[in-house]
C-alpha cells in the first residue's frame, strides 16, 4: 500500500468522527467519535513514521503512536467514569438532557 492510501484512510475516519461527534446526542456516541479522530491522527504519524527516511523521524513516530494511545485509552476511563457517575445520579447519559453536573 502506499502513503496515500493510508492518508485516505486516515482522513475518512477524522471526517467520520467529526460526524459523529456532531450529530450523536448521547455521551457515550460522542466519546466514539473522539476516539475515531484520535485514531485517525495516530494512524497519520504511524504512516509519516514508516515512510520516513531517517532512522530519528521513525524512532519519534513511534513514540507519539504510543503516547497518543495512551493518552486516549485515559481520557475514555475519565470520560466513562464521569458518564457511569452521571447516569447513577439522573438516569441518562444524553447531552441535552444533563442539566446540572455537581454532587
Amino acid at each position: 500500500m502506499t502513503i496515500d492510501m493510508f492518508l485516505i484512510v486516515s482522513t475518512l475516519l477524522f471526517v467520520l468522527g467529526i460526524a459523529t461527534f456532531v450529530t450523536k446526542k448521547s455521551a457515550i456516541a460522542m466519546l466514539v467519535g473522539i476516539e475515531l479522530m484520535i485514531n485517525a491522527a495516530a494512524l497519520n504519524f504511524a504512516v509519516f513514521a514508516r515512510y520516513a527516511l531517517s532512522e530519528a523521524v521513525r524512532v519519534t513516530g513511534t513514540i507519539w503512536v504510543l503516547f497518543i494511545i495512551v493518552v486516549a485509552v485515559a481520557e475514555a476511563v475519565v470520560v466513562l467514569s464521569v458518564m457511569i457517575y452521571t447516569y447513577k445520579n439522573q438516569g441518562t447519559t444524553e447531552m441535552d438532557q444533563l442539566t446540572k453536573l455537581h454532587g
